[in-house]
């Protein structure tokens, strides 16, 4: 039988620390190199005819104009594992209105399903962390004001009902893809106790020997107070620009509460189902759970 490189998709999403794994992976290239392993990411995967689609001649993509499998033996060059992190290839962050998809990511377990069908004989890992609903959508509304769409916390949430992101039917739905071979699974809210586990897991215990964490802490949000302090503001004065400002006096720091969003009941409601979501996603077949620490 023919080997292969494998190949390990990081599909992020979006705001679960995705760029400061990023920024960590390319941060330790050259290391990578030496050991087998090449990373591709934003920067190379957002040029005009790159985007995974395109490499791998899947639909929606470029017709490329080597064979899959060529391709990925293109990207391995000299080595023995290609890594490909790009969140945009799971599914879209926003309309163009400035709304969330509803469902968040509908398409994103068929994507990688066309990309698994047209590398058979191939090992193929997936790598994606889950975020507390709330949070994770909170996080997606701050990206639309600092986009400078100023739709009212009230406005947002009445137009996006938090079940638009729903962990336990992607994660059932990436599960029964024929081929896929493991999906690897960790909670953002464990991303910096996980580092430990996650890099030799991503890259192989050689490779991550030695590997240099990207300094600092994932991109930090827009406070409640800095939400509050941007709507006076537009309240005063219709055409002000305030998101710069607010951005700089108010992120999540220096004991400042996160954004809150919904009513305290819909809060309640959604830490239960993430609670329980989760734990049917242990349970899941071919999901590896990355925990701080394993589980007995």
């Amino acid at each position: 039988m023919t080997n292969f490189p494998t190949l390990a998709l990081h599909v992020g999403p979006h705001k679960t620390a995705t760029t400061h794994l990023q920024r960590a992976m390319e941060r330790n290239k050259e290391r990578l190199i030496a050991h087998g392993v090449r990373f591709y990411g934003p920067d190379y995967l957002r040029d005009r005819g790159r985007n995974v689609s395109g490499l791998f001649g899947l639909a929606g993509g470029r017709a490329s104009h080597r064979a899959p499998h060529d391709q990925l033996r293109f990207l391995a060059k000299d080595g023995h594992r290609v890594i490909l992190s790009e969140e945009n290839f799971f599914g879209r962050l926003r309309e163009d209105d400035g709304s969330l998809p509803q469902p968040l990511y509908p398409d994103g377990p068929a994507k990688v399903a066309d990309l698994v069908s047209v590398l058979p004989g191939v090992e193929v890992e997936l790598f994606i962390s889950l975020r507390h609903p709330l949070r994770m959508i909170a996080s997606m509304y701050s990206q639309l004001i600092y986009s400078r769409i100023y739709m009212t916390p009230e406005d947002f949430c009445a137009a996006h009902d938090p079940a638009i992101l729903d962990w336990l039917r992607i994660l059932t739905d990436l599960t029964q893809i024929d081929g896929l071979a493991a999906i690897n699974v960790w909670r953002y809210e464990d991303y910096n106790r996980i580092q430990n586990r996650l890099i030799p897991a991503l890259l192989g215990e050689a490779a991550a020997d030695g590997f240099e964490p990207e300094p600092g802490r994932p991109n930090v949000g827009l406070s409640q107070e800095g939400m509050e302090w941007v709507f006076a503001q537009l309240a005063a004065d219709p055409n002000a620009d305030p998101i710069d400002t607010a951005r700089a006096r108010f992120p999540v720091a220096g004991g400042r509460e996160r954004m809150q969003l919904y009513s305290d009941d819909i809060r309640a409601a959604e830490d239960r189902r993430y609670t329980a979501q989760i734990a049917a996603i242990r349970d899941l077949p071919k999901v590896r759970f990355i925990d701080p620490t394993a589980q007995a």
